[in-house]
């Protein structure tokens, strides 16, 4: 499913790492230190795995396993980017490569890597299953009052989460949905920005506060 975009970050990685390896070539292959090339390709911050092996008599073999994207940014005519840990974008993807990831949406996450790789930072915070994981979450959207604001899938509910302490605030929100679901109740916004205290507006505007 990944394959094009994992080409695409390969690309990107070599030209990146290729002048830092340039200090090893030519030298014999028994005076090379494996841990100097493995901190040289591994300073690239894309790369998840190397596997690195002797060739006798003179070569080294690389193999690089890139991170995955964890979100795809929408474009202002409905174009999607990946986006990789660091923040940067990957070409847009064709109508043919569908990734199931959560979609960043809003012109200040154009604008801003930065704030592209907090959300990065945050989804990875997030567990990969529950009511409230990566798995749930449809769109992600920043908004100057509410900080991150995450819609879900199916449900209906706008989670507001704030700018930081995602992991606890996160722990929170799954409570609360959970909590939501066994009592058959629909909620319309889950407000998670307060570190000790979650207030719900469920669909019929009623609150209901949780600490």
């Amino acid at each position: 499913q990944s394959s094009i975009v994992e080409k695409h970050l390969l690309k990107r990685i070599k030209k990146n790492v290729e002048p830092k390896l340039a200090n090893f070539v030519g030298r014999y292959i028994w005076e090379i230190d494996l841990d100097d090339v493995l901190a040289s390709v591994m300073s690239d911050h894309r790369v998840d795995k190397v596997h690195l092996h002797r060739r006798f008599p003179n070569r080294l073999s690389l193999e690089i396993k890139p991170h995955k994207p964890l979100s795809l940014l929408m474009g202002f005519k409905g174009e999607l980017y990946p986006v990789v840990n660091d923040g940067s974008l990957l070409p847009a993807l064709s109508s043919r490569e569908a990734l199931d990831l959560p979609i960043l949406r809003g012109a200040n996450f154009h604008r801003d890597e930065a704030l592209r790789k907090k959300a990065i930072d945050m989804l990875v915070q997030l567990p990969k299953e529950g009511l409230f994981s990566r798995n749930t979450i449809s769109e992600v959207s920043y908004q100057q009052k509410y900080g991150f604001v995450f819609n879900l899938v199916g449900v209906g509910e706008a989670v507001r989460l704030g700018r930081n302490d995602f992991s606890h605030k996160a722990k929170l929100v799954e409570k609360v949905l959970h909590y939501l679901s066994s009592e058959q109740l629909k909620g319309k916004i889950v407000d998670a920005r307060f570190i000790k205290k979650v207030v719900v507006r469920l669909q019929k505007d009623d609150k209901v506060s949780a600490d």
